[in-house]
This record gives C-alpha cells, structure tokens and sequence, in this order.
C-alpha cells in the first residue's frame, strides 16, 4: 500500500515507503487498527517534513500482490531433455542463478527503472 497527498498548489507526494500488510479473517480489525495507526503515522511525519501550507487530497493504492513460483535450478530434472544432447548433471554444475537467469519471463526481473 502507498500513500499519496496532494495539496501545496496541486502538487503530489508520496509519504513514505511502501507499506505491506496481510488481511486475515480471523484478525481483521486488529489489522485494520495497526494499518490505521501507520497511515495517521504515515501523515503526522509527511507534515512534520513537508511544510505544506495545505493539503487537499489523501489517497491510498493499494496493489495486490500474486507471488510468482521460485525458481530453482533443480527444476531443470523436471523438463524432459533428450539425454542424448544434454547431460542434466552438467548442466546443473556448470550453470546456476548466479550466473544465468533461470528464465525469460520478465515477471521475474522486476520493473525497468529509468
């Protein structure tokens, strides 16, 4: 979750980091409560820092999060690779995520900073 205020002539800040959280059923409204407590934080700070003469808007986005499986070079026993073209045993020593990706799918790498 982030949380973005506009004010000071209609410009926009973000106050803080990102800030992560688990809903669970069975402790819903003491989760609420901590969330709560973090975005009152969350603001009395970006006063404190800012300055701003006023602020119009408070708005939280929130994005939910899938995780992606590990990847893991032991996956590889998993393809069915002819064994006459590769040898699995050498590939696992010779290649690892240290020095290969062990996919192409850009989910894995995160988004582009430019």
């Amino acid at each position: 979750m982030l949380i973005r205020i506009r004010g000071d002539k209609g410009k926009y800040a973000m106050a803080g980091n990102q800030i992560a959280f688990k809903y669970d059923k069975l402790n819903c409204s003491k989760q609420i409560e901590l969330l709560y407590k973090t975005v009152v934080s969350r603001y009395a700070e970006f006063w404190e820092y800012y300055k701003w003469i006023s602020i119009d808007d408070i708005q939280i986005l929130y994005v939910r999060v899938n995780p992606l499986p590990r990847l893991k070079i032991s996956n590889i026993n998993n393809l069915d690779l002819p064994k006459e073209i590769f040898n699995v045993k050498d590939i696992k020593s010779k290649y690892n995520s240290r020095f290969l990706p062990l996919t192409v799918d850009t989910r894995y790498f995160g988004s582009l900073v430019s």
